[in-house]
């Protein structure tokens, strides 16, 4: 089931991605891929352009798959949730509700964005879903020795955002 998952996900990849999946190298594709995730993960979010290796590609499809987008924004969901007084906290590291505020609009937006039938950067994905797994980050009660900046969350929100989203050359402010 996993590699139908697999194969789905990457026939959804955007056009002139070059991806073979069917066959023997599809295969070696698929599982250098699923071997090669952290590395690839650390490209991909380094803005690393795309030249012709299929692993890449291959693992860009998966972070902008419909399910992948699902997961990214229920996760979103719930730390809004989490942060709210009726909230009840679902993991060991509690949700900065302070935080969790003030970003509030961002975080909706980056919600809706997910949630949407729009075009997404993969890059913005792993961008988002850093700032749900890293106990370091502004989503969280910082330790108590730390200083709790309410602001860095709204920052790094928007700096996900603005991945996900991206400007093209048409949206781009002309300089003239």
């Amino acid at each position: 089931m996993a590699s139908f998952a697999l194969l789905r996900t990457a026939s959804q990849a955007p056009k002139g991605a070059g991806l073979s999946i069917r066959g023997p190298r599809g295969f070696l594709v698929r599982a250098r891929t699923r071997l090669r995730r952290p590395w690839l993960d650390r490209e991909i979010a380094r803005g690393t352009e795309r030249t012709a290796n299929p692993a890449l590609a291959l693992r860009e499809a998966q972070l902008v798959s419909s399910r992948e987008r699902t997961r990214l924004a229920r996760r979103l969901e719930q730390v809004l949730v989490d942060a709210s007084p009726l909230g009840t906290p679902t993991g060991v590291v509690r949700v900065d509700a302070g935080a969790v505020e003030v970003a509030r609009p961002v975080l909706t937006e980056l919600i809706l964005s997910l949630r949407s039938s729009e075009a997404i950067a993969a890059r913005g994905v792993l961008l988002a879903w850093r700032l749900l797994t890293d106990a370091t980050s502004p989503v969280y009660v910082p330790p108590p020795a730390q200083f709790a900046d309410p602001d860095r969350l709204w920052h790094e929100s928007l700096v996900v955002l603005f991945a996900l989203r991206p400007l093209t050359a048409a949206e781009a402010p002309s300089s003239e």
